[in-house]
């Protein structure tokens, strides 16, 4: 099996919104993204980078997890789709968030961002573009 090398690095996000204005995020290696807030604006808004830090995460794995079995090169594009529905009657709440991969043969697991002690029941993954669909709902 490969053998990882792990560096460190300052980590964190700064988000500053001016007067009047929309925020803007940096981090404390360098980088920025402006954020949106309007439906028709293109960029990022809030749930944007949240989908996006998941699917980003769910790809870097995926390459940590083929060097470990040491089948990296072998491992081709990685893709993550993430997306989400924010809950009703709550502009400020994500109901439930959903992933695909080009891995149909992947068993399908539940996730879902719901308040402390609530139960999740999985929904059926649908197969859509050789994909699979996870996500879970409230019982």
């Amino acid at each position: 099996m490969a053998e990882l090398k792990v560096r460190t690095r300052e980590t964190g996000a700064l988000a500053v919104m001016p007067p009047g204005g929309l925020p803007v995020v940096t981090t404390p290696t360098g980088g920025s993204v402006d954020v949106v807030t309007g439906v028709n604006a293109p960029g990022f808004n809030p749930l944007d980078l949240l989908y996006a830090s998941l699917a980003a995460c769910m790809v870097l794995s995926a390459r940590i997890a083929a060097t470990r079995l040491g089948v990296a090169a072998n491992l081709g594009e990685v893709r993550a789709d993430v997306r989400g529905e924010k809950a009703e009657g709550d502009v400020s709440r994500v109901a439930s968030l959903r992933w695909s991969t080009p891995h149909p043969s992947r068993r399908c697991a539940p996730m879902h961002l719901l308040p402390q002690g609530e139960k999740v029941k999985p929904r059926p993954c649908p197969q859509e573009s050789g994909g699979s669909h996870l996500s879970s709902a409230p019982l």
